[in-house]
């Protein structure tokens, strides 16, 4: 397999991503978008759609690295690379570790109170935020200097900083209230898009390098 193939594999990941977050939405959870986490979905009726979800996410990480490596953007040693591993690696810990209810953890008012599992979780979907923000920033910045960055992939420099301004609204809105759940959705969903605009320029040859292309003609 080279970059489209590679590309091509993550676009279908991450489609499947996509259609279980907007299912999420659409079926009746019980769940408020504006004051929920995403990952509060994985404790409701339908469950199983989060974990599809889930599993496109990370097979769309997983499938992207491949492709990013095999466009030359990075080398598998490089910081964004590893960034972009390890929040793949995360988001499997975090399936794993389900989250406890927020409403419940915070019900006091003051520190939260998490179960061991709840805290593995937070913790993990914290470290699996940062990674991936910096991944993204970084892949853009290199992108850039390689001169990939034309006509509408250049919304990939602007992708690349809502994430972190969604993220920190989060970070200082009080727990299990709104609109924290609305500022997660916006990181989520800018984080998504980054993954999926990158994985059409790397199908279409548009951001993969000349060795790269020319083993894609050749596949």
């Amino acid at each position: 397999m080279h970059t489209r193939s590679f590309a091509a594999a993550a676009l279908v990941a991450l489609a499947v991503q996509g259609a279980a977050f907007a299912a999420s939405h659409v079926l009746a959870t019980g769940y408020d978008p504006m004051v929920h986490f995403v990952s509060e979905y994985a404790l409701g009726p339908h469950a199983w759609i989060r974990r599809v979800g889930a599993a496109g996410a990370i097979g769309g990480a997983i499938a992207l690295l491949a492709a990013l490596r095999s466009a030359s953007v990075a080398p598998a040693r490089s910081t964004a690379f590893g960034l972009l591993a390890l929040n793949a690696v995360l988001l499997l810990i975090v399936q794993i570790f389900p989250v406890d209810p927020l409403a419940d953890a915070f019900a006091d008012g003051g520190r939260p109170g998490f179960s061991v599992t709840g805290w593995v979780h937070v913790i993990s979907g914290f470290i699996a935020a940062v990674a991936v923000l910096l991944a993204i920033l970084l892949f853009t910045l290199r992108l850039k200097r390689l001169g990939r960055l034309e006509g509408g992939y250049r919304v990939l420099l602007l992708l690349s900083l809502s994430g972190p301004l969604a993220y920190g609204l989060m970070m200082v809105t009080p727990p299990a209230t709104a609109p924290i759940g609305l500022y997660q959705r916006l990181f989520i969903v800018s984080a998504w898009l980054w993954q999926v605009l990158v994985g059409v320029g790397l199908r279409s040859g548009r951001l993969a390098g000349q060795e790269a292309e020319s083993q894609s003609a050749r596949a």
